[in-house]
């Protein structure tokens, strides 16, 4: 509770993503939800209170085609096709709202039917902090998305 009263917050704080997903070129809002934040991810969280040095940054998004919902004991994607690397920061006026941003291009010859997407904290591997799961979006070869997710942090 120390922790919290430093930043003026009294009751609690509560945390959750906000995920919007645009076509790169036409700027198109794909898809707009929001995500859990997984049991793993919220440990790591806690670790990073503690010890900033304790956990990798969450600094990567992951782009996946599997099928289903997501859940708080969500590990991983369930079909991870590629991860990238995000930019982090505060969006311009807003200093209580982390924003996580990045650019995907389909580099393959044909169509890819995306339908989650997740943050980790390593290129390869890592700890899923947040999952998302949304109808299937077809993204064309060469097509670029663009993903923004942002975390308001707000008193309870």
């Amino acid at each position: 509770m120390r922790f919290l009263n430093m930043f003026g917050i009294r009751k609690g704080l509560t945390i959750g993503f906000n995920v919007e997903i645009r076509d790169r070129v036409t700027g198109k809002l794909l898809h707009r939800g929001h995500n859990i934040v997984t049991t793993a991810g919220r440990s790591a969280l806690v670790d990073l209170l503690q010890d900033h040095t304790a956990v990798a940054e969450f600094a990567y998004i992951a782009i996946g085609t599997g099928a289903g919902v997501e859940s708080p004991d969500d590990e991983a994607l369930t079909t991870e096709i590629d991860r990238v690397l995000a930019t982090q920061g505060e969006p311009s006026g807003q200093p209580t709202v982390y924003q996580l941003t990045a650019t995907w291009t389909n580099n393959t010859a044909s169509t890819q039917g995306i339908t989650e997407i997740g943050i980790l904290n390593d290129d390869v591997a890592g700890t899923l902090l947040a999952r998302e799961t949304f109808a299937v979006l077809n993204i064309p070869p060469d097509g670029q998305i663009d993903i923004t997710w942002t975390m308001p942090l707000t008193a309870a």
